[in-house]
């Protein structure tokens, strides 16, 4: 059994581990899965049952979420299009050149 922090609910290791991974593959945020609790489970405690890659994705799904809906851009490049926020919370990765500033400036 494995028990979601905040909250105590409790969930068999494997049913927990795909939870959380089909979460992160739609592109959610992990929260508990039993029925309108909406306390959310710590990284930390499932880091044995993840791979990196799953890890790290949801580090990143953690930024994101941190992120208002409001000041949420994506990078213009279209080799990139990360989520980028005007607070600079998240960076792009990849060169920004003056003319993708000029494009994000206009955005605003």
């Amino acid at each position: 059994m494995h028990s979601v922090a905040l909250c105590g609910h409790q969930f068999c290791v494997e049913c927990m581990r795909q939870y959380i991974e089909a979460m992160l593959l739609e592109g959610g945020v992990p929260r508990c899965p039993r029925y309108q609790c909406e306390s959310k489970p710590i990284l930390r405690s499932f880091t044995n049952l993840l791979t990196l890659k799953l890890r790290k994705m949801w580090e990143q799904r953690i930024q994101e979420d941190s992120i208002p809906v409001a000041d949420r851009v994506y990078c213009p490049n279209r080799m990139c299009s990360a989520l980028m926020s005007f607070h600079g919370l998240i960076t792009c990765p990849a060169v920004i050149t003056r003319g993708w500033v000029q494009i994000l400036q206009q955005m605003t």
